[in-house]
């Protein structure tokens, strides 16, 4: 009986650590299409993925200078950016070839969870032909341990310290019937991946999922627990 308790506790604890466990949130560049040709205007959309209870983003990024020119951002939908809206935009900057957007919370029931687009950014073309890299250069995310508690405690992850994974983007430009499609890109750890935009779902983050599993986990241990100590004191009273 006693092994068993302790086997059912482990079980517990093991429960407990997948909920706290939370992988670390991506920045990614998603292009509107994977080619293009002189003249033409591209979007690129900034997302944030795997977040989980985001209260900040800060996100900068760099295009290649001989082939694209930014002409435009706009702030997403993944967090608010103005006061109306529960946040605003701590620092703002855009060039021609590089461009630098933060949003921050004032209103904490506004954090955001899973995917979402942080900004967009349009693109024209301006060279013949070449293959036009985007690069995440600087990234920082800030989530909140615990958005309902009193005391606010911020959790930070960055791009330097490699808890914040960036992927950015490749434009093959060229004549239509001559230019392939970039099959895959290269992550800032040097990884080959996907260069297909990865669908965005509303589905529940990983997290809540892990949750779920972790509550019925300890749900069936714990029931099994007073289920086995009730047989054992019926079985007493008996010899009683």
């Amino acid at each position: 009986m006693k092994n068993l308790k302790i086997v059912l506790l482990m079980i517990c604890l093991a429960a407990i650590g997948s909920v706290s466990a939370q992988s670390n949130p991506t920045v990614e560049i998603v292009l509107s299409q994977p080619t293009a040709q002189q003249g033409d205007i591209v979007t690129a959309d900034v997302y944030v993925r795997n977040g989980v209870n985001v209260a900040g983003v800060d996100i900068g990024l760099t295009t290649d200078e001989e082939c694209l020119r930014i002409v435009e951002r706009q702030p997403g939908d993944y967090l608010p950016t103005t006061g109306e809206q529960g946040g605003f935009s701590p620092f703002e900057e855009m060039t021609d070839h590089a461009t630098r957007f933060a949003a921050a919370l004032t209103d904490r029931t506004r954090y955001a969870n899973g995917d979402g687009i942080f900004f967009s950014i349009q693109l024209e073309v301006t060279c013949e032909e070449g293959t036009a890299p985007l690069d995440i250069t600087y990234a920082k995310i800030a989530t909140y341990e615990d958005p309902s508690a009193v005391e606010i405690n911020l959790i930070s992850f960055d791009m330097a310290e490699d808890t914040l994974n960036a992927i950015g983007a490749q434009l093959a430009i060229g004549p239509a019937d001559q230019v392939t499609p970039i099959a895959t890109a290269t992550s800032e750890a040097g990884e080959a991946i996907s260069a297909t935009p990865a669908p965005t779902t509303e589905a529940a983050p990983q997290s809540q999922t892990l949750i779920v599993v972790a509550v019925i986990m300890i749900v069936v241990a714990v029931g099994g627990l007073l289920l086995l100590l009730l047989v054992a004191r019926r079985r007493r009273s008996r010899k009683q």
